[in-house]
C-alpha cells in the first residue's frame, strides 16, 4: 500500500511554522504557495494582483487558507469508559 503524503504546500507549512503562524495563505492550484498576507482583505487584493500579473497566474484556481497560532499538530483524544459494577 503506497504511503499518502501531505501536498507541497502543507509540506512548506510544517517545515517554517513561525513564518506562515497566523497569516493567509494564497495556494495555487492546491500545488503550491504563491503569496502570504496578514488578513484576508490584503490577500483578496494579493490574489488580484497576482492574477493581473502572469497569464498562467490567472487561468489557474488560486485558494486562501489561514494557518492558526497554536496549531503545532492535531490531536484526537479518545475516551475513556470504565465501567461501574454494583455489588449486592
Amino acid at each position: 500500500m503506497k504511503k499518502r503524503q501531505a501536498q507541497q504546500w502543507l509540506q512548506e507549512i510544517y517545515k517554517h511554522p513561525k513564518r506562515y503562524e497566523g497569516k493567509v495563505v494564497i495556494i495555487l492550484n492546491d500545488t503550491q504557495i504563491v503569496g502570504v498576507a496578514e488578513d484576508f482583505t490584503e490577500a483578496k487584493r494579493k490574489r488580484e494582483q497576482l492574477a493581473a500579473s502572469s497569464s498562467s497566474i490567472h487561468d489557474g484556481k488560486m485558494t486562501l487558507f489561514l494557518v492558526r497560532r497554536g496549531d503545532k499538530q492535531v490531536r484526537i483524544r479518545t475516551p475513556r469508559f470504565r465501567s461501574f459494577r454494583e455489588d449486592l
